[in-house]
């Protein structure tokens, strides 16, 4: 995503470290001066950038807010989780303009290392993950000069918007979800299944690097995806597996089976979709634009009044 405004634009010239820093240096100025106004907003009066989806909660040092919805709708967390966040700093912001395939888990898992309470970031639902890291990019930029810029599928013309969480297309978790469900399987094995948490997203990475090269002298390697659904397996027959005979089991499980839980799966999606609906200026016709973590979604360029 590019962000860039349509009008007044800071000269894109401008990369010297100097200014950059005086730059980064505003913006923390304007993340600190947040202050609760007013009555406190709920999730059914939100409705712009500055209070969507929280309840401002005062701080004797820092703003911290209740976040409300998310798209687990807290429903797997411990009775009484109450997530809370406050806005990013400019290292922050700097290290999330680093932001790679490669590195892209580790950098958004220690942001919210830094500026979640109430749970431990490694419990968190990684179907919760990225809302947490948008709303954090939301929230942190309160002046309604930073817009995005983006080229309109229906126009085809050079058109802007202001970052909205409230955009953002969410499958909840169903109200017909039951994280207790038990599989059975045609061979007569019964699993039980979860959602992946970051901490699943760590020992993914672990095992990776533990057993690469035992799978590749077998000549297959690795497969991510099939990992990833490894470690969703919580039980097998009512016993837990270690993550290597888990694996294991998906590759030797009965491609029957494997469609019929993939498909049960496919079945719970929860999460933020990977685009926006976001409205044309010029035609005022809806476009689907698609999110993605470049370097200048996270740092804007503003105006200059």
């Amino acid at each position: 995503m590019k962000m860039e405004d349509v009008n007044d634009a800071v000269d894109p010239s401008i990369e010297s470290e100097q200014k950059m820093m005086k730059l980064m240096a505003e913006m923390q100025v304007q993340a600190q001066q947040q202050q609760p106004v007013g009555n406190v907003p709920t999730i059914n009066d939100a409705n712009t950038i500055d209070n969507i989806g929280v309840n401002i909660k005062p701080d004797t040092n820092v703003n911290y807010w209740d976040i409300v919805d998310i798209p687990t709708k807290y429903r797997l967390y411990p009775d009484g989780t109450q997530i809370t966040a406050r806005p990013l700093k400019v290292l922050e912001i700097k290290k999330l303009t680093s932001i790679n395939e490669y590195n892209a888990d580790s950098v958004v898992n220690d942001i919210l290392r830094k500026c979640v309470r109430g749970i431990d970031v490694n419990e968190i639902y990684s179907a919760d993950k990225m809302y947490l890291l948008l709303w954090l990019r939301a929230n942190s930029f309160r002046d309604n000069n930073y817009v995005v810029g983006f080229t309109c599928n229906l126009c085809d013309k050079e058109s802007s918007y202001h970052f909205d969480i409230d955009n953002i297309e969410i499958d909840y978790l169903s109200d017909d979800y039951d994280p207790d469900e038990i599989i059975k399987l045609s061979s007569d094995d019964t699993i039980k299944v979860k959602l992946l948490q970051i901490k699943d997203e760590v020992a993914t990475t672990s095992f990776i690097n533990r057993y690469s090269s035992l799978f590749d002298t077998s000549g297959d390697g690795i497969d991510d995806e099939l990992l990833a659904l490894s470690f969703m397996i919580e039980l097998v027959n009512g016993v837990a597996m270690d993550p290597l005979k888990k694996y294991n089991y998906v590759l030797d499980m009965n491609p029957g089976d494997f469609a019929a839980l993939t498909t049960r799966l496919q079945d719970t999606t929860v999460g933020i979709k990977p685009f926006m609906n976001v409205t044309c200026e010029e035609c005022g016709g809806e476009s689907q634009l698609g999110i993605t973590f470049q370097p200048d979604f996270f740092l804007p360029r503003t105006k200059t009044k």
